[in-house]
């Protein structure tokens, strides 16, 4: 009866919001939506709009830029554009506001600061060789040209890709960390693996970048391209890049490295947290000796340049990284190849979590509740049938299955045409905000409805019945080119139910006990679902219950505690204690005569005399339907001791 209640309820709800609710779409229980990003006025283009980047404000999703090989459709040469959503992705258009020397950009990527709504951009200036320049802006839906923090004209960088996070500082100072990965040919010993950071980078007095060269190793001659990076709000930063080892164009051996920096990098030695397990040297070397294609080299019609990198962190959990690269593993293959850590980027196994033959432009996001998805190009077929498909892939944390959904499909020869190499790009962009996946790829814009496998809608003028594309005036037809392809994938639940009702799902103490409502969460595909976290009881709440704000007698400066549960069935529920980040913590569960007991020893970050323990709290997830409807009840105490569970129960119990 509760089920079907909560079923009735949910899809009310949908009519009240006016929540998109679709029952047909592939991967089970997410909408998936596509637009074509080019505008109606730009109906007449025909370049390639390839290398596509986005970033969505954290702050507000519906502000959504995007970035691709555009030009300045006004004929202007001193800007170049950005693709600007206000409808978090509906609709599109064009802001002339990037520098440039030609009108259009060369490489370009982006992103927001969590919290501020700047974006931060950095670029290859158009008309210029290898001219990198980084930009802000605080109104990026504005007409305003964008701010240089950064012109780099005195040396050669290649590719800058853009990470930003924002973080406070120790005064709680809300600050934008903005981390740039670059090749920077400048730099000596081959050495070029680079990242330009600012742990203040919206300061209206901007102070400037550090440049970390986080290649310890000499090279054959340089490091490729590609350096990415992924922020965690712990302060822990990670990079990936290739390690030119040896061998010549167009087939080079290189290394996939692997960087981390624990606290953004505002060390002495920053990224040398990472040490590598054979060589003892900074940077973990995921794999050695890879086979890579590259200057030249190609996949059907798009160019290969040994820039296909992609690495993400999970929000929740530092220490889980998820990479993703490229190298030829036969012949004439180019092989997508996918893993995970679980160890901050110590292991990474000696098997891919996925293979995928023939593929490209990987890119990795990882939601808060932890869903990590993977978008990759893929060749398929030969010859005059050889076709081009944008796969999204879907699973979880630990996952052993992925879902595996197209989101476009279009014949290579529609490549042929390119009016810039490479037809495609060295890149694409995913990102998660919350529980939702955002991304854009670049693919053929010949309007055909069985190309969007998902559904597509497009801005520009286009004839679906005749296959063609048609000019502005919608007077005549337009060849077929390249543009970005904006998608959102998000999951069919109505609200999170907590955060709406949050008494629904807050733990109630009446002490000595701690009481859990019944589990207003449902598992319930395919109709509209209700999301919400686990339980959570912060253990600063217990801590004052049994010391009221006084230090615990103990000869260690930080205690072991045992936490004491009477009436907890670990069949039915589980319960761990975690850091207000939902990171898990060392502890050890012990069976005792009356229940169970959880010991855990804090960290300096979660316990000091002042305040005893802090950011510290008590999950509780049920296991089953039945417990998830059960009112729990359990009874506590927790015991301070110089000594682990084993020696501390045998001291008390003589």
């Amino acid at each position: 009866m509760k089920t079907k209640l909560f079923v009735f309820l949910a899809m009310l709800f949908a009519i009240i919001f006016n929540t998109e609710i679709s029952y047909s779409q592939g991967l089970t229980g997410y909408n998936f939506k596509i637009v074509n990003m080019t505008p109606n006025g730009q109906s007449n283009e025909i370049r390639f709009d390839s290398e596509t980047n986005i970033a969505v404000d954290p702050a507000n999703t519906s502000t959504i830029i995007g970035s691709a090989f555009t030009r300045n459709s006004t004929g202007s040469t001193s800007t170049a554009p950005i693709f600007v959503s206000t409808d978090g992705g509906t609709t599109w258009g064009h802001k002339n506001v990037v520098p440039s020397g030609n009108g259009m950009t060369g490489d370009i990527s982006i992103g927001f600061g969590s919290t501020s709504g700047t974006l931060y951009t950095g670029i290859l200036r158009g008309g210029s060789n290898l001219r990198a320049m980084m930009l802000r802006t605080a109104t990026p839906t504005s007409t305003t040209i964008m701010t240089t923090l950064a012109d780099r004209n005195t040396v050669t960088v290649d590719q800058p890709f853009v990470s930003a996070i924002t973080v406070n500082d120790a005064s709680s100072t809300p600050r934008d960390r903005v981390f740039s990965g670059d090749n920077n040919l400048s730099a000596n010993n081959g050495r070029t693996a680079e990242v330009m950071v600012s742990n203040d980078a919206g300061a209206s007095t901007f102070a400037g970048f550090t440049n970390n060269i986080i290649e310890v190793r000499n090279t054959f001659a340089q490091d490729m391209p590609a350096t990415r990076m992924a922020i965690h709000n712990s302060g822990v930063v990670y990079g990936i890049f290739y390690r030119w080892t040896s061998g010549n164009t167009p087939l080079l051996n290189c290394d996939v490295v692997v960087v981390r920096d624990n606290n953004f990098a505002t060390g002495t030695t920053p990224f040398n947290s990472l040490i590598d397990s054979g060589d003892s040297n900074a940077g973990q070397r995921v794999v050695t000796n890879r086979l890579i294609p590259g200057f030249p080299a190609s996949l059907g019609n798009n160019r290969l340049v040994a820039s296909n990198l992609a690495i993400a962190v999970d929000p929740n959990n530092s220490a889980n990284v998820f990479i993703a690269w490229c190298d030829r593993v036969s012949t004439t293959d180019y092989t997508v190849h996918f893993r995970r850590s679980t160890n901050s980027g110590q292991s990474w196994g000696s098997s891919d979590w996925l293979t995928i033959t023939n593929a490209t432009n990987p890119g990795i996001a990882v939601t808060t509740n932890g869903k990590v998805g993977l978008v990759y190009q893929q060749l398929t077929g030969s010859g005059s049938a050889a076709r081009w498909e944008t796969h999204f892939r879907h699973t979880t944390l630990a996952g052993t299955t992925f879902s595996d959904d197209i989101l476009s499909t279009f014949l290579d020869s529609d490549l042929s045409a390119s009016t810039i190499s490479p037809s495609l790009g060295d890149y694409l962009e995913i990102e998660a905000v919350g529980r939702k996946f955002y991304g854009v790829f670049p693919a053929s814009n010949r309007p055909i409805s069985s190309n969007f496998p998902k559904n597509v809608s497009y801005q520009r003028n286009a004839n679906f019945s005749t296959n063609q594309l048609r000019n502005t005036s919608n007077s005549a037809n337009v060849a077929v080119s390249v543009d970005p392809f904006f998608f959102r994938i998000s999951p069919r639940f109505i609200f999170d139910l907590c955060d709406r009702f949050p008494t629904l799902c807050r733990p109630v103490i009446v002490w000595p006990f701690f009481e859990l409502p019944p589990y207003p969460c449902l598992n319930c595909p395919p109709w509209p679902c209700l999301s919400c976290p686990p339980f959570a009881l912060p253990v600063d709440q217990v801590y004052k219950q049994v010391f009221n704000d006084i230090r615990p007698k103990t000869i260690l400066n930080i205690p072991y505690f045992h936490l004491f549960l009477e009436g907890y069935d670990p069949k039915e529920f589980h319960i761990e204690i975690t850091t207000d980040k939902g990171e898990p913590i060392k502890q050890e569960l012990n069976k005792i005569e009356k229940g169970y007991t959880i010991s855990f020893r804090p960290s300096k970050n979660n316990f000091n005399d002042k305040t005893g323990i802090h950011n510290l709290k008590i999950t509780v997830i049920p296991k089953t339907r039945e417990a998830a409807s059960k009112k729990l009840k359990i009874g506590m105490d927790l015991k301070a001791s110089d000594y682990r569970f084993k020696e501390f129960i045998a001291r008390n119990s003589n």
